[in-house]
């Protein structure tokens, strides 16, 4: 039994990436920048690696809105 505990616990799946999020949501522009959600951010440009850390601290509604976690 903690055998296929520990399996079902290992293969849930993983939550979604906020780079995929904003793509399918049209926030990705053409140059592979990213404009941030938050509309109190003024829409903001960021590129990939930097966009995710922002968002978890600058958009947090909607991070839970989209299921990502925020830590």
């Amino acid at each position: 039994q903690k055998s296929q505990q520990r399996r079902a616990t290992t293969n849930a799946p993983s939550p979604p990436k906020i780079i995929d999020v904003l793509a399918k949501q049209g926030l990705k522009n053409l140059d592979g920048t990213y404009t941030c959600p938050n509309s109190k951010c003024s829409g903001r440009l960021f590129k990939p690696q930097g966009i995710t850390g922002h968002i978890k601290s600058c958009a947090k509604k909607w991070c839970t809105k989209n299921g990502i976690s925020t830590k």
